[in-house]
């Protein structure tokens, strides 16, 4: 929650202003879909000292997966985006990765949507708290059923998450290795360190989710999925907010032609980046 405070100030400068494009899209509902989660789950999850009524917290509880849901999602098509942009933004590699992430994601939905109807819904069913569990402070109670579902729908849910997620991570680990092992600018370092980090801690955190799963170990304490809010969004948004601040030649063409749009001066030009005609006119002088 102190990375998203402290991205305020960056957000309303570097976000808010922007026409809605891709990727300003992508950043407002991964920064509001994980908010909104952890206020939902907050009434739910923490000791407020106040109480709910059961209706209002299946209401809660559904409504906190469904942001859940939204936030996986998006955060995820963020880095899609970004392979997209390191691919030189070609139809035929948009093209290519929209064939893969779509029916990925389709079915990551239609499992999700599943299993939070049939499975969540039938399994977690909110009850009147007990004398005994008034004083504790939690606004709500439920009840666990684990006769009602076997957890199958919970472990694919898990391992198509973990697939689409290893599957863009390898993409962009052999796009850096093989098209821009010698170089190093700005761009690729922002995508490094950011998408390193989100690849490395979401795969980390999809394997032990999928683990618990299958083998149907409770997460007593949300631990996995407290951090797969937390740090999912953290990370999607830093990238997109870091690749949003770099102006120059190297992402004019493509980060700002669908990402976000590019700063312009009363004539229609970026001040901060020259005609490519010009960078190549520059560049075979220099040559000659």
């Amino acid at each position: 929650m102190q990375g998203r405070v402290l991205s305020i100030d960056d957000e309303v400068a570097q976000i808010w202003p922007e026409s809605w494009k891709t990727g300003k899209i992508l950043f407002l509902l991964t920064e509001y879909s994980a908010i909104l989660s952890t206020l939902f789950g907050f009434f739910i999850e923490y000791r407020i000292h106040s109480l709910l009524s059961t209706g209002e917290c299946d209401a809660f509880h559904y409504i906190m997966n469904i942001f859940s849901i939204i936030l996986s999602n998006s955060a995820e098509a963020s880095l899609w985006l970004c392979l997209y942009a390191l691919l030189g933004a070609r139809a035929k590699f948009g093209t290519a990765l929209a064939a893969t992430f779509t029916p990925l994601s389709v079915q990551i939905f239609t499992t999700s949507t599943a299993s939070l109807a049939f499975a969540d819904l039938m399994m977690w069913q909110a009850k009147p708290l007990t004398p005994e569990e008034v004083p504790l402070g939690y606004a709500c109670s439920f009840s666990t059923d684990k006769e009602k579902t076997t957890g199958t729908l919970y472990a694919a849910e898990a391992y198509l998450y973990l697939a689409r997620t290893g599957l863009v991570a390898i993409l962009a680990l052999t796009t850096l290795l093989v098209r821009y092992r010698r170089e190093k600018t700005t761009f690729l370092n922002v995508i490094r360190q950011e998408g390193g980090m989100y690849y490395l801690t979401t795969i980390a955190l999809r394997i032990c989710d999928a683990v618990m799963k299958t083998r149907g170990v409770p997460d007593s304490y949300n631990v996995v999925y407290g951090l797969n809010r937390l740090v999912t969004p953290l990370f999607a948004n830093r990238l997109l907010l870091n690749m949003r601040k770099i102006k120059n030649q190297e992402t004019s063409v493509v980060v700002s032609s669908f990402m976000f749009s590019s700063i312009t001066d009363p004539n229609g030009r970026d001040p901060q980046m020259r005609p490519i005609a010009s960078i190549a006119t520059a560049s075979t002088s220099s040559s000659a």
